[in-house]
């Protein structure tokens, strides 16, 4: 926590430990990624690491691919898709650590989230988003929406939470 009137960072690490004895990292930049009204991109073998809200983030987007990449320790949503009309994301043999929000997050009709592994998602008590708007290793809203073979370890609320018909879990 930063206090603007002090010009003061606050640090709370796990387990209350001094944080003289820990790597503190900061980030300054939002988005790993940010898509906005994009069709047909594929996002491939890339690592993203605490960013300051989201590893990969996409508004009003078709047709999009997450192949095999690393999301560490974002402040709120490893990946979302949410807003507009949007359809067919498709998230693959990823990793997603450390989110304070969900891991993964789809809101997006005809989508495929396959072969995932999700973990340590909302852990801080207090901290983060919570209940049923946040805290979830995968949610994903949509018909026609797949979500199989996903690892989700550790989750502070829910490991999967859906809305849509014909899902397939």
């Amino acid at each position: 926590f930063y206090d603007n009137a002090t010009k003061t960072l606050y640090v709370w690490t796990p387990g209350g430990g001094n944080p003289e004895n820990h790597v503190v990292r900061v980030s300054t930049v939002d988005y790993g990624s940010y898509m906005w009204s994009k069709s047909y991109v594929t996002i491939k073998d890339l690592q993203f690491d605490h960013f300051a809200k989201y590893g990969i983030y996409g508004d009003n987007n078709n047709n999009i691919t997450v192949d095999n990449c690393d999301i560490n320790d974002p402040e709120f949503y490893g990946i979302r898709a949410s807003g507009g009309s949007q359809s067919h994301y498709t998230v693959t043999n990823s990793r997603i650590k450390g989110a304070n929000g969900d891991g993964i997050s789809i809101f997006a009709p005809n989508s495929l989230i396959e072969g995932n592994e999700v973990s340590d998602i909302a852990l801080f008590e207090n901290l983060g988003i919570g209940g049923s708007d946040g805290a979830t290793g995968i949610r994903f809203t949509g018909d026609n929406t797949t979500c199989k073979y996903n690892k989700v370890i550790n989750v502070g609320y829910n490991g999967i939470s859906w809305r849509g018909q014909n899902a397939n879990i």
